[in-house]
């Protein structure tokens, strides 16, 4: 198991405005694409498993949570998964297995959000290489 904590995160592109406040990660109506990217050398090529937790900021209306969907990308594939329809005030978490990671143990995770901004407060994710 690679735990959540040598894994940093950052947006990598976004079709709206997006910014990191004290309450978290505040994203407009829009496509946002984050990457999940292992601090030190993590290399494969093989199926993982994947826990991805994210939780949200009770600023963020319910209805712009229950309309959020969350896909991660599929490397071998080579396109994007939906494994979240409809966020709520609680944490999220998904446990999915297959070509999920990079060569360089990358997780690209797509949230769209549709009707009013919201805000992440966590991102976390575990990868279980077999």
């Amino acid at each position: 198991k690679i735990p959540p904590d040598v894994y940093g995160w950052n947006v990598v592109a976004s079709s709206s405005a997006v910014d990191l406040s004290q309450n978290g990660l505040n994203m407009d109506p829009g496509e946002h694409i984050l990457a999940i990217s292992p601090w030190m050398g993590v290399r494969t090529t093989a199926n993982v498993g994947i826990s991805l937790t994210l939780a949200t900021g009770i600023n963020s209306s319910l209805a712009a949570l229950r309309n959020t969907t969350v896909s991660v990308y599929d490397w071998h594939a080579q396109q994007y998964t939906r494994v979240i329809t409809g966020l709520n005030t609680s944490s999220a978490e998904v446990s999915i297995s297959g070509a999920y990671t990079s060569p360089s143990g990358e997780i690209r995770v797509r949230v769209n959000v549709v009707d009013d901004q919201i805000t992440l407060t966590n991102i976390a994710t575990r990868v279980h290489v077999p």
